[in-house]
C-alpha cells in the first residue's frame, strides 16, 4: 500500500509573537531617540564637511576666506582670481620681482569676478590699499552666472552678503536653499554620502589621510604632477563648448557688475590693478575657434579697463605645452614659476612707463 504523506508542522504549536501594548512614554522615547540620532549624525556631518580636505574647490575657498579674515599684517601685493591663479601665481616670485611681500587669495571660477570684488573689499576694510593687485582668470569665466549654492559651501555669512558690493538679490527660496545646503548635509549631500560610504568600506583610511594638495602660508597651492592626457581631453571639451557658443563672447551681468566695482575701488584707492590671462595649452590657443572667441574677449577687456588710469589688462598670452600643465589653463609648480616671472616682467614694463614702481 502506498504510504500517504501529509504536510504537517514539526511542532505541536508555533511560537507566537507577543506585542506588548504601546504606551505614550515608550513611543515618545523612541521618537526622541530617533530624532536625536538624526540630529547627531547631521551635526557630525556638518563638522566633517567644514573641515573636509578631499573636495579641492571647497577647501580652497574655505582657506582663502579664513586667510583674509585672520591676516595680521598688510601686504604689498594682493593676488586674486580663480584656481588658475591660485596654483599659477607664486607670491614668493612676485615678492622677489616686484619688491615687498605678497599673498595669494585667489579662489575658483565658480565665484566669478564677484569673488575678486568681495575679497578685495574685505582686504581693504582691514588694511587699506596694497601697492598693487594682480587678478588672474581663465578665458571662460566671464560668461558665467553666479550660483548662490556656492555661498552655502563657504564660510561667508549673511553679514558679508549684505555688506559687500555687488550685492546679491537673494530671495526667500535662495536663503532657504542655502540653509538646507549648509545645515542639512544628511539631506542635501546624499550623493556625496553614498560615495563616502563606499570609500569607507573599500578603503577607510583615505577619508582621513589628508589631501593631495596643500595651500602654503602665503596662499599659493603648488601642484606637482602634470597630466598630459587630461590636458588633451580637456582641450576637446573646450572646443566642443566653443562650438556650442558659436564662438560668440558673452559677459554675465554679475561679472560686469563686479568688474566695474573693482575699477571703482582702484580709482577710489588709487591702487594699480593688473588683470592677467591664465596659462593656456598651446594647441588650444592655436585653434581658430579659440582665437575667434579670445579676440572678442580681449577687445571687450581692453575697452572696459581703458577708462581707468589704475586698471591694466595685460594682453600677453602665456602659452604652455601639455606636459607642463594639469588642465588646459592650469600650470603645475615648475611652469607656474615661469608663468609668474612672465607676469612680473609685464607688470614692470607697464609700471616703468607709468612711473609707479621703483627700480
Amino acid at each position: 500500500m502506498q504510504e500517504q504523506f501529509a504536510d504537517h508542522t514539526a511542532y505541536k504549536q508555533l511560537p507566537r509573537e507577543v506585542i506588548k501594548p504601546g504606551s505614550f512614554r515608550h513611543s515618545s522615547i523612541t521618537l526622541l531617540g530617533t530624532v536625536f540620532f538624526v540630529f547627531l549624525v547631521n551635526w557630525l556631518l556638518i563638522i566633517y564637511f567644514q573641515n573636509d580636505t578631499q573636495n579641492r574647490g571647497d577647501y580652497i575657498v574655505r582657506e582663502k576666506w579664513h586667510m583674509v579674515s585672520t591676516m595680521s599684517q598688510p601686504v604689498n601685493w594682493l593676488i586674486l582670481g580663480d584656481s588658475s591663479a591660485n596654483q599659477g601665481i607664486n607670491p614668493v616670485i612676485i615678492s622677489e620681482e616686484l619688491d615687498g611681500n605678497a599673498v595669494n587669495l585667489a579662489m575658483n571660477a565658480s565665484w566669478t569676478l564677484l569673488g575678486d570684488a568681495w575679497m578685495l573689499q574685505s582686504y581693504l576694510e582691514r588694511f587699506g590699499a596694497p601697492d598693487g593687485i594682480i587678478i588672474g582668470h581663465v578665458y571662460d569665466v566671464y560668461h558665467r552666472a553666479f550660483n548662490v549654492n556656492i555661498l552655502a559651501q563657504s564660510p561667508v555669512g549673511l553679514d558679508t552678503w549684505s555688506r559687500l558690493v555687488p550685492r546679491l538679490d537673494l530671495s526667500a527660496d535662495d536663503l532657504f536653499e542655502i540653509f538646507i545646503i549648509r545645515y542639512a548635509p544628511l539631506y542635501y549631500r546624499n550623493a556625496t554620502l553614498q560615495y563616502l560610504s563606499q570609500q569607507l568600506i573599500q578603503s577607510p583610511g583615505t577619508l582621513f589621510n589628508g589631501q593631495e594638495f596643500l595651500i602654503n602660508a602665503d596662499g599659493y597651492m603648488p601642484v606637482a604632477r602634470a597630466r598630459r592626457n587630461r590636458v588633451v581631453n580637456d582641450a576637446k571639451d573646450h572646443l566642443r563648448w566653443l562650438e556650442r557658443t558659436d564662438n560668440q563672447f558673452h559677459v554675465s551681468e554679475i561679472n560686469n557688475q563686479a568688474l566695474n566695482e573693482i575699477i571703482r575701488l582702484a580709482d577710489q584707492h588709487q591702487v594699480h590693478v593688473y588683470f592677467v590671462n591664465s596659462p593656456i595649452y598651446d594647441e588650444l590657443f592655436a585653434d581658430e575657434s579659440y582665437q575667434e572667441y579670445y579676440s572678442q574677449f580681449q577687445d571687450w577687456m581692453v575697452t572696459t579697463t581703458s577708462g581707468s588710469p589704475y586698471v591694466h589688462y595685460i594682453e600677453q598670452a602665456f602659452i604652455f605645452t601639455a606636459g607642463e600643465m594639469e588642465t588646459v589653463d592650469h600650470t603645475v609648480d615648475a611652469s607656474s614659476i615661469v608663468y609668474t616671472h612672465k607676469i612680473a616682467d609685464e607688470i614692470k614694463q607697464i609700471a616703468a612707463l607709468a612711473g609707479n614702481l621703483s627700480d
